[in-house]
């Protein structure tokens, strides 16, 4: 089971960055092991001022030569996290003239994706049962990241300090990080997602 980077230019090519991992063309570029908290901007003050919410899919390819059974899906953040996060599952969609497969794509991180139904799966007790997955089939998931002003408000955290010397702004050393958990060929926890 391996995690892939979307947003390749032609069907496994290589792109390996996050930034660009918006759907479409499957990259062949695997996203590596303890990655998944860089593939999300900073907190900046600009960007709670603006209340960005962000985008992007990644890939799961089964290359067991087993079919994966009771695959689910969770998410592991901090509730009073700075953020808030939400996960869609899609199936890739097959070209049939050139058997290529592919997903749908969105412009930038800022743009929606049409296609999803984005559902909260924090913790092991909502994770998101997605059933089998057959050797060499992929499924995608689309991430969102909002803001939690409610959250960042209450802490009073300054996300950034401007330089005195440039006046552009210093990222502030505080880090938070999140978990995506799969698991599989285990006792179904959870409750079943739709997959689109």
């Amino acid at each position: 089971m391996v995690l892939y980077y979307s947003g390749a230019e032609k069907d496994k090519g290589e792109q390996r960055d996050m930034n660009k991992s918006l759907g479409g063309f499957i990259s062949s570029s695997p996203i590596p092991n303890d990655s998944l908290d860089s593939l999300f901007s900073n907190i900046s003050n600009f960007s709670i001022k603006r209340n960005i919410t962000e985008y992007f899919l990644i890939v799961l390819k089964n290359e067991l030569k087993e079919t994966v059974e009771n695959l689910s899906i969770y998410l592991d953040f901090h509730e009073d996290s700075a953020i808030e996060m939400e996960i869609s599952v899609v199936k890739p969609t097959l070209q049939k003239c050139n058997k290529i497969y592919c997903f749908e794509s969105i412009n930038n991180r800022e743009s929606s994706p049409y296609y999803v139904d984005f559902v909260k799966a924090n913790g092991e007790d909502n994770a998101k049962l997605l059933g089998n997955l057959n050797p060499d089939e992929y499924l995608g998931f689309w991430f969102k990241k909002q803001l939690n002003l409610n959250n960042l408000l209450e802490k009073e955290i300054d996300y950034c300090k401007l330089n005195p010397l440039t006046s552009k702004e210093i990222i502030v050393g505080k880090k938070e990080t999140f978990s995506v958990v799969l698991k599989w060929n285990d006792l179904p926890k959870g409750e079943d997602i739709k997959i689109l």
